[in-house]
């Protein structure tokens, strides 16, 4: 519980390219990190009839409250760097 005396119950986050980087980060913090896909994310939003980015969050905490998301799966921090390494290895063939 927050000083404020929210509680959190999920962090809602927009696919993107530093996305698994703020989920890896902020699931130390307790509650669950739910990544949600960008165009449906971006259709969401263009629904409504203040569409803007100062609109964004309040957008996407709407979206998780009423459960009219679609969740993306992000790789663990580990995993990508075995991937790029992998990459980077495959590339000086």
């Amino acid at each position: 519980m927050l000083e404020s005396g929210f509680r959190i119950e999920r962090i809602g986050l927009e696919a993107g390219p530093l996305s698994h980087w703020l989920c890896e980060g902020l699931a130390r913090t307790g509650p669950p990190m739910i990544c949600v896909q960008t165009r449906h994310t971006k259709a969401f939003l263009r629904a409504q009839i203040n569409a803007s980015d100062r609109n964004d969050a309040p957008g996407i905490d709407q979206m998780l409250r009423d459960s009219l998301y679609r969740p993306v799966h992000v790789n663990t921090l580990a995993s990508q760097k075995r991937r790029d390494s992998l990459r980077a290895r495959s590339s000086f063939k």
